[in-house]
This record gives C-alpha cells, sequence and structure tokens, in this order.
C-alpha cells in the first residue's frame, strides 16, 4: 500500500492518531491541542480532527512547523519517513504481501572500492572535470564523490591489470551502506565516457545519501552527474544505474521498490532521446501511473541544461510543470470546454447531421454524427424505399453517402433511388444520367450482394471515410452481415465496433435490422420486435420502424369491390399509407413518436401529405419541403393510425 493510501487511512482516524501521538494534548472544539510535538502539555500545537483540513497540523512553538499525520509521526517519535510508514502500517494493521525468494541461486556482493580512492580534492583532475561540468564542491560533497588513480581488477576480469585512471567514483549508499560502485573515466574517448561498474553489486539507484529523510518527491535522471544537478538546483534526485532502455537495464526496479514507497511523486527527467523515452515507458509502468510525471528538458539532459545557463528558477518551473501520465481515456472536464458549448450553439446553428425529408410535431428531426441508428420492420413494409430516400435527402444536404445494399444488385438499387431523387416513374434517358451524374462524389455504392464479412465492411467504410470523406453510411442489412440470428456475442460485438468506428470518426450507420414474424401485419412492430440480440437496440443511439398500413389496402379493395367500410373514402384517402415510428431517440433534441406517410407509387416517395407532388431532389441544395396543397394537422393524420 502507498503512502498516499496509508495518510487517508490515518486521516479517517485523525483523533485517534493524534491522541495516541500525543497523549498528553486534549480536544478542542476540531482540534486536538498539546504544547508542540515533543507532546507537553499547551496549545501551540494544533492537530485538525475534523472539517475539511482533518489530518493537518501546525505548531506554532516551532515557528509554524506543519504537515500531515505522517509528518506528525516523524516528528513526536524522531523517526526517518520510511520507519514511520512501518509503524503507521502496524497501527492500522495493513499487512503486505510476503513473497518467496525464488531459487535462482542469485546474490549480490558489497563493492570494494580501490583502497587508493578517497574523496575528490579541490585541486584534483576529478574535482576540476565536476566543476567543468557546473557542479559545485557542496554538491560533489553531498553525494560522497571520491576519486582513484585506478581501477580492478575485479573478480572474472581476463585481465589480472588494474586500469588506469584518473577515475570519478560514484558510490551508491542506502542506509549508510555503500551497495554498489560505479566509475567513471575523466578522459572521453571519441567524444564519449567510459565507465565501469563494479561486478556483483546490488543495481541500485544512486544518489540515496543525498536524499533528506522527510522528502515525499523524488527526481529520476538517466545519469549520476544529471542527478547532482538536479540536486544542485534545489530538488531531491536519484540516478538510475544503467541509463536508458527497456528491460534488463530497468532491473533496478525490484530492488528499489519498497524503498520508493514513500515518495508520493516520482518526476522523471530522463534524458530526451529515443532510449529515455523507453526507460520513461517501463519505469511509470512499474512504479505507477498515478504518481509519475514527466518533466520535458529544454536540453538533452540536466546537466546540459545547467551548461547551457538554465537558472534555478526556469528549473524549477520545468520541475512543477512535469506532466501528469493519467491514462488517456481519464480527463477533466474542461477537456470538452468547445465542445460542450458547440452543443448549445453548434457552428451553423445545427449540429452536423442531416434532416428528414419529413417532420415529426412540426419539427425537424436529426440524425446527427456519431450515432448508429437501427432501422427495422416487416419483409416488404418499406424499409429499404425510406432508408434510401433519408439518404437522397441526405445527399442534397451536403451529405456524402456509402451504401452497402447487400440484398439488391446495385443497378436495382440504383434503379429505385433515381425514381426517388427525380421523382418520376420513367424518366428520360438523358436525366437518368443526369442524375447519376448529380449521386458522383455523394454516393458509393458497396459493390456486394449476398453476404458481407463485418471486417470488411467497416473496412470498406473506414476507407471511404479516410478517402472521400463519407459522412453517412447505410448497411442494408443485418441479416447480410456473416452473423447468425442465434449467434448474440457476434451481434453485440459488430454493434459495439459500429459504436467505435462513427465515433472514431463521427459519421452516422443506418443498419437495417428484420424485425421478428408476428401473428399478423397490421401492429406495427417495436424496438423488442427486432430479430437477434437485445444489445441490436440497447447498443444503438435511435431506434426506428417502418410500418406498412395493410389495413388501409384491404379496405381500398373493399371499396373498389363495392363492399363497404367503417370510413368514407374521403377520410380513408386522409390515412397515411405507412408509419415511420421512433422507439428510440439517446439525443434529447429529438423525440420518440411517429411519422404519417403517404406513398407515392410512381416515384417511390414517402410524403407527409396524402396530396403532395413528387420532390426533385437533384435540384435541392438544401433539406426538401413539404408543399402540400391543404394545410393539415400533422398529429391530427397520425393519430387516426
Amino acid at each position: 500500500m502507498e503512502i498516499r493510501e496509508i495518510n487517508q487511512l490515518l486521516t479517517e482516524r485523525a483523533e485517534d492518531v493524534a491522541a495516541m501521538l500525543i497523549p498528553a494534548g486534549r480536544r478542542v472544539g476540531r482540534e486536538w491541542e498539546a504544547g508542540s510535538v515533543d507532546g507537553e502539555q499547551g496549545r501551540s500545537l494544533k492537530v485538525c480532527v475534523e472539517g475539511r483540513k482533518r489530518g493537518r497540523w501546525s505548531d506554532f512553538a516551532r515557528g509554524g512547523e506543519l504537515g500531515d499525520l505522517l509528518d506528525l509521526w516523524q516528528k513526536t517519535r524522531g523517526l526517518s519517513l520510511a520507519d514511520a510508514l512501518k509503524q503507521a502500517k502496524q497501527y492500522l494493521g495493513i499487512q503486505e504481501p510476503k513473497f518467496e525468494q525464488y531459487a535462482s541461486g542469485k546474490s549480490y556482493r558489497k563493492p570494494h572500492p580501490p583502497k587508493a580512492a578517497k574523496k575528490a580534492e579541490t585541486d584534483s583532475s576529478v574535482f576540476q572535470y565536476l566543476a567543468g561540468r557546473g557542479l559545485t564542491a557542496e554538491t560533489i560533497s553531498a553525494f560522497r564523490i571520491g576519486e582513484t588513480a585506478e581501477v580492478g581488477p575485479f573478480e572474472g576480469w581476463k585481465s589480472d591489470r588494474p586500469m588506469k585512471g584518473p577515475w570519478i567514483v560514484l558510490p551508491s549508499f542506502r542506509a549508510g551502506q555503500l551497495v554498489a560502485c560505479k566509475y567513471l573515466h575523466v578522459q572521453r574517448k571519441d567524444g564519449k565516457k567510459f565507465t565501469l561498474v563494479e561486478p556483483g553489486c546490488q543495481p541500485v539507484l544512486f544518489g540515496w545519501q543525498a536524499v533528506p529523510d522527510s522528502c515525499r518527491a523524488i527526481v529520476l535522471t538517466e545519469g549520476e552527474i544529471d542527478a547532482m544537478t538536479i540536486h544542485q538546483y534545489g530538488f531531491p534526485a536519484l540516478s538510475v544505474p544503467f541509463g536508458g532502455g527497456k528491460a534488463g537495464k530497468q532491473q533496478w526496479i525490484e530492488n528499489e521498490f519498497p524503498h520508493l514507497e514513500r515518495f508520493e511523486e516520482i518526476i522523471l527527467a530522463l534524458d530526451q532521446d529515443e532510449e529515455g523515452q523507453r526507460a520513461v515507458e517501463e519505469i511509470i509502468s512499474r512504479l505507477g501511473r498515478h504518481r509519475c510525471r514527466i518533466a520535458t528538458l529544454p536540453f538533452k539532459d540536466a546537466n546540459e541544461c545547467l551548461q547551457q545557463g538554465v537558472t534555478a528558477a526556469q528549473m524549477a518551473e520545468i520541475i512543477s510543470s512535469a506532466a501528469s501520465l493519467d491514462p488517456s481515456e481519464l480527463k477533466a472536464p474542461t477537456t470538452w470546454n468547445d465542445a460542450v458549448v458547440e452543443e448549445f450553439y453548434p457552428p451553423g446553428g445545427e449540429p452536423p447531421g442531416f434532416v428528414l425529408p419529413w417532420k415529426m410535431r412540426k419539427r425537424p428531426v436529426r440524425f446527427q454524427r456519431g450515432e448508429v441508428t437501427i432501422v427495422t420492420g416487416v419483409n416488404g413494409h418499406g424499409k429499404t424505399l425510406s432508408v434510401l430516400l433519408i439518404m437522397i435527402a441526405a445527399m442534397s444536404q451536403g451529405e456524402r453517402v456509402c451504401i452497402g445494399s447487400f440484398e439488391i444488385h446495385p443497378r436495382k438499387t440504383l434503379y429505385r433511388m433515381v425514381r426517388q431523387a427525380l421523382g418520376k416513374e420513367q424518366p428520360e434517358r438523358d436525366e437518368v444520367r443526369g442524375c447519376l451524374e448529380w449521386f458522383d462524389g455523394k454516393l458509393w455504392i458497396f459493390d456486394v450482394l449476398g453476404t458481407a464479412n463485418t471486417a470488411r465492411i467497416l473496412e470498406v467504410f473506414r476507407y471511404a471515410y479516410r478517402r472521400y470523406g463519407v459522412t453517412a453510411f447505410v448497411i442494408d442489412s443485418l441479416l447480410k452481415c456473416g452473423i447468425s440470428s442465434e449467434d448474440y456475442a457476434a451481434q453485440k460485438k459488430f454493434l459495439d465496433q459500429l459504436n467505435d468506428f462513427v465515433n472514431e470518426t463521427n459519421t452516422h450507420i443506418l443498419l437495417i435490422a428484420h424485425a421478428r414474424k408476428g401473428q399478423d401485419e397490421n401492429t406495427p412492430p417495436g424496438k423488442l420486435d427486432v430479430k437477434g440480440s437485445g444489445d441490436i437496440t440497447d447498443l444503438a443511439s435511435n431506434v426506428w420502424s417502418c410500418w406498412r398500413n395493410k389495413i388501409k389496402e384491404a379496405d381500398l379493395l373493399k371499396l373498389e369491390a363495392g363492399e363497404s367500410i367503417k370510413l368514407t373514402r374521403h377520410e380513408l384517402e386522409r390515412t397515411p399509407d405507412a408509419l415511420l415510428q421512433c422507439f428510440k431517440a439517446r439525443d434529447d433534441r429529438n423525440d420518440e413518436g411517429k411519422i404519417g406517410l403517404f406513398f407515392h407509387r410512381w416515384s417511390l416517395q414517402y410524403h407527409q401529405f396524402h396530396d403532395q407532388k413528387p420532390v426533385e431532389y437533384c435540384l435541392l441544395d438544401q433539406s426538401p419541403q413539404p408543399t402540400g396543397a391543404d394545410v393539415i394537422d400533422l398529429d391530427a393524420e397520425e393519430d387516426a393510425l
């Protein structure tokens, strides 16, 4: 368990913790009061045990020292942060998981620095080298940097002779004990530094000797001199032992993991090159994304920043503005500032998408981008014809459309669309060619007749979106997508993929899905009547149903045969031929409801008025508006059904 979680648990028991740490104190209002962190009676130390600042304290007897309950634990008991954490865990009853050491035979030895190694003197080449890198005597001393004229030989070396220096001795201490040692040659060969690591030692971070016991944040660098540089800038720092890269380069993590537990924040200031960034990925994945931040340096590494004149104030700004590494999916509400404002005030006055060629309750119905719409209905009730007309209306509004009509040959699809777009049953040859030219650049046909593969459908749709800017897609029908009507898992997966596609591309997909067979065709099917998994309608943004009024058709036949019916011919003519009904609308701008439609047999168009003339969509630049001769109550006509 990490330090933030432990502190939170202590905060939840603030009064009990304060009473345990300072038994001589007493509660006054919302605070536990005592003389100081030394525990005597008085009122200078105040620990908030209730309210918004619960767990915070201030000791006015010591010049206003303040902190949280872990700080108080350290102060009252004279402990390091690591030891205070151990005691706090015991108090809270937290047991860390224990692991059996696997029998790898791996063991580490303590380093044996050369007998000639000594503290780096100010007149030595080692000291002058480090000073030339901008490091001060105080920094060199804080890290206990040494020097030696020769290194080795070490066990396992091919040669039994030492390697001549001068060498910079870079010791790694933990809890005051030397655990590893690294050597850096003062001279460089071909511009590259030459280092040696004493073999057999535990891989650990460099710089613990200069890290205060009470600090809660640490900066990690890619080199020892960079760690010393960050320290000199005023921030506790450690260096990874083996530089950038992944895997074996970062094996120190398993040894240092428990020692890094005390840090609430780990700032990664590794080299700004490819290897450095690979190391960043590895370290983040293992130490925890929630407490790691990345500092972007203006030069290759921290020491180059120092040599290039980056000031302490500038480095403080770099460290404080280090980027957190929240998952890409986790964002603040302000991320969508402009997008939410556009929901209320869309560019152009309307959200992107297209309106249907009919209105519901005298209001336009808009199919928006980023949505999947299910259109269902019984066989022969006009699903395909109504969807094709919707797409023609969309094209007249500037949308680019791709239609996958896997049940009908492309020439038949285009034959119907030409009739609908021109509003004619038998247009002239030139008119047909002109209409097809009008379709060019607006319409693309997915040329598959029969069963289509879902992966191929999405692949072609993505290509059409990327290359041609297609924003409205039709799949006719789900039955022809290679998914069994009994395979509910595959149906759900496909709907998930369609939703991912429209969200990624900001497009709209109309998916035609057949309805289950009922007792008869006299009742309009609803969303619960869609054949297949309930996930089909659950995952869609909108669900619409097409129903053909066969009751009216039967009554017309009776009239022609001289039989009597309940309605007069005038009333029957004004009864809609079809019903387009919305059973689900995810966007608040659209309502659930129904639209009564009249079918014009010669143009294959659906109109909202019984005597409306066919619309020539090829001539329209905007959504077509009904031009019925009689102004009638649309709601009354729909209610007649």
